[in-house]
């Protein structure tokens, strides 16, 4: 809402705000659930009479502002049990947009997932292109939870952890392929060395063993990949656990056991 110059200790200067701002054009209010009751009474306001009053200021200002509300909870079961007002529910329901989750958009996750290939293309300066054909069916059976921000966290993890030109099966974390069936075998993800040859084939790497110790090699690998996570994250821990699919716990664990601190990583 703005205020005005003097309004509080500190307000040096007039300021406006983004609903003035917005005078002429969309407002977009994401996850208008998480407002504060006293502010949805302010809002409502604003909605009835076109108009609202800065802190500070005696005088209505007039707007002419078109507001775009989105969330991802049932609002009128929020309304039922007080936890949003009813009243505003009815003002912003004039045109209602259901956005069904990604499980139930169909190909959708494959146009999602090639924007994000480019946008992360541009990021890191390298290119990732598609991926391969077990994938595409397994992110149709999988069920996203976590919608569209799970589907750029995954292809952004990918980017940082990986080095291939496509998405491959070997790069996708445990959580989302143990639950997936592909192709005509249960066992498609299995670690078993009985699974399908053809999976093996894509998902395994070939090394000599004679050049490195495997816990050596191991620990390496796990020492290099959790400092690239770091500094993708700007040493963040709960962006770096992320990334890699750890709990901030588990990744505390594990730098310790790597000999990793956080500022020197």
């Amino acid at each position: 809402f703005g205020h005005q110059r003097g309004a509080f200790t500190g307000a040096i200067s007039s300021k406006k705000g983004l609903i003035e701002i917005a005078d002429g054009g969309t407002l977009f209010l994401d996850e208008i659930r998480e407002m504060d009751l006293s502010l949805q009474a302010k809002l409502l306001g604003l909605l009835d009479t076109q108009s609202f009053r800065p802190i500070g200021s005696i005088k209505q200002t007039a707007v002419d502002v078109r507001f775009v509300a989105a969330t991802n909870q049932v609002l009128l079961s929020e309304v039922k049990r007080g936890a949003f007002r009813e009243d505003l529910y009815y003002r912003l329901q004039v045109v209602a947009i259901n956005l069904p989750a990604l499980r139930d958009r169909g190909d959708d996750v494959f146009v999602l997932m090639n924007h994000f290939l480019r946008v992360f293309s541009e990021r890191y300066g390298r290119v990732v292109t598609g991926c391969e054909p077990a994938v595409r069916e397994v992110f149709q059976k999988y069920r996203w939870p976590g919608n569209v921000r799970e589907l750029e966290n995954l292809v952004e993890r990918i980017f940082v952890l990986e080095h291939e030109k496509q998405i491959l099966m070997r790069h996708l974390p445990a959580r989302i392929t143990r639950d997936v069936e592909v192709g005509p075998s249960p066992s498609a993800f299995s670690d078993s060395d009985e699974g399908p040859p053809t999976h093996r084939a894509r998902s395994t790497t070939q090394v000599d063993s004679r050049l490195l110790p495997f816990k050596r090699l191991t620990a390496e690998y796990q020492r290099t990949l959790v400092r690239e996570a770091l500094r993708q994250s700007n040493f963040r821990l709960d962006g770096a656990a992320r990334v890699l699919d750890l709990t901030r716990h588990s990744l505390r664990h594990q730098m310790r056991k790597l000999g990793i601190a956080l500022d020197g990583a």
